[in-house]
């Protein structure tokens, strides 16, 4: 150690400075910033020790760091010291020091999700329609207003809503925005409408009853033509097609068609992550082969949001004046959930615990006619810091079965379940098809239909998508069923 007998020469480097700072070691920490001449500091000390202009820091942030992966260290708006916080999310050091928010997918930002100020919980509102053209909230039971329609914030609920438009072919996004959400067991959150649905929160979300966004019968708003109700797709999903008519968009399915008026084949299914399957072909009076399955179209980060595509309609007999063919079944729609906290499937349940995402069964074919092809699965993406997905509860994006040709019935939507939906049954006739099945679990492309002399069943529909996205690709826990397998990745923090 030098003592008072010691001198120093300071002809080397200059201390004076007019912006420059140097470390203190006289203060007594090596973190000290001062002045080492007569010049003004334009940077501040980080210990506490004033500057020329009286400050400690900079309160423009430009001294702020994160003290460790969730704590900030940052300057008061005086600049006169430190205070430290902890972060919800990771610190993020760059461009400078702060709590970092969410980057959802699919132009949801981290501030939408402070927008709404309530939560909803269907243990006191019984369950609920969305619909995401309009921002409408109704219950099932009895149809009462829940949400009036609108954008912006509710204040009689605390619900927020806007459309977020997707550039390209997909429907744009209808989101919803609430502090927290709790769908209570026995319940359901039913999406209806053109555009995908979105709920996003600030808060934890808890699943504990069942969200569909299913295609097919239940999909259509009110004003919904009865005979039709297959064709109907889920909110962001595609419709199916008509009697003698494919379904819209790569994944529609295609449709059947006739041979001499008498003999006809089956529409194809809809594709969105696997294809649809092939209609059954017609056999007797030169035969007609029946349409082709929707191709693929979704990508695995679900970016952008997409539903399922329709099946194609089955072809209609003309020579004997028999009744038109079936509709292609709807479209499974398109679901994203968002939460800044968690989003957390049971357990301790005694009903059906879920997201159901799955493709319309084809239409109920005329006298004589062809089945029409089941909608492919639509596409599920969940995005929190933590996702738990309890052992009694099930994700399912599966593909709607096709339906059987000569007064088949409506086949059945894809299933709650890992499952394929069943072919529909073929009617009256002895020279009809049934439909195929609908795809499921590892089996990504649907079930031809089945072909005959003459009405041929429509083709099941391809499978759909489930993606969840959690902080660093680590907070998944996935202890329940899942149709598709889910596929998972890193949640952007920024």
């Amino acid at each position: 150690m030098c003592l008072a007998a010691c001198s120093f020469d300071v002809s080397g480097p200059s201390f004076a400075d007019a912006g420059n700072t140097m470390v203190d070691a006289a203060a007594g920490d090596a973190n000290t910033v001062i002045d080492g001449g007569g010049g003004a500091d334009t940077r501040t000390g980080i210990d506490g020790s004033p500057d020329a202009t009286g400050q400690v820091c900079d309160p423009g942030g430009n001294d702020d760091s994160c003290s460790d992966s969730t704590t900030l260290q940052a300057c008061r708006s005086d600049g006169s010291g430190f205070d430290q916080s902890a972060c919800d999310l990771p610190c993020v050091s760059a461009p400078t020091a702060h709590c970092g928010g969410l980057a959802p997918s699919n132009g949801i930002t981290d501030a939408m999700l402070d927008e709404g100020s309530a939560t909803l919980d269907t243990a006191t509102t019984g369950s609920l329609i969305f619909n995401t053209n309009n921002g409408q909230i109704r219950s099932v039971i009895g149809g009462t207003i829940i949400r009036p329609a609108g954008t912006g914030l509710d204040a009689g609920t605390g619900i927020a809503f806007e459309i977020i438009n997707q550039s390209g072919d997909p429907a744009d996004i209808g989101v919803f925005k609430m502090a927290s959400l709790n769908v209570a067991e026995a319940t359901t959150i039913r999406g209806v409408g053109n555009n995908a649905l979105a709920i996003v929160a600030a808060g934890s979300m808890q699943i504990d009853g069942v969200i569909l966004v299913t295609g097919g019968d239940q999909a259509c708003t009110p004003s919904a033509v009865t005979a039709t109700l297959a064709i109907c797709a889920g909110p962001g999903g595609v419709a199916g097609g008509a009697a003698d008519t494919a379904a819209a968009g790569i994944g529609g399915g295609h449709q059947g068609t006739t041979s001499s008026g008498e003999a006809e084949s089956g529409g194809g299914g809809g594709g969105h992550a696997g294809m649809g399957g092939r209609g059954g072909d017609a056999l007797t009076a030169g035969g007609s082969s029946g349409g082709t399955g929707g191709g693929i179209y979704a990508n695995a980060a679900l970016t952008p949001l997409t539903g399922g595509g329709g099946g194609g309609g089955g072809a209609t007999e003309l020579s004997m004046g028999g009744g038109p063919g079936a509709v292609g079944g709807g479209g499974g729609g398109a679901l994203q959930l968002v939460s800044r906290a968690s989003i957390s499937f049971g357990p301790n349940l005694s009903g059906p615990c879920g997201i159901n995402a799955g493709g319309g069964g084809g239409g109920g074919s005329g006298n004589s006619s062809a089945g029409g092809g089941g909608g492919a699965g639509g596409g599920v993406i969940l995005e929190a810091p933590s996702v738990v997905f309890n052992g009694q509860c099930t994700l399912a994006a599966n593909g709607g079965a096709g339906s059987g040709g000569d007064v088949g019935g409506t086949a059945t939507t894809g299933q709650l379940s890992d499952q394929p939906a069943p072919g529909g049954g073929s009617g009256i006739g002895s020279g009809s098809g049934n439909g195929g099945n609908g795809s499921a679990g590892a089996t990504a492309t649907g079930s031809s239909g089945v072909a005959a002399d003459r009405e041929a069943g429509g083709g099941g529909g391809g499978i759909g998508i489930i993606r969840v996205n959690t902080i660093n690709n680590t907070g998944f826990t996935n202890d329940g069923t899942a149709s598709p397998a889910t596929n998972t990745g890193p949640l952007a923090i920024q």
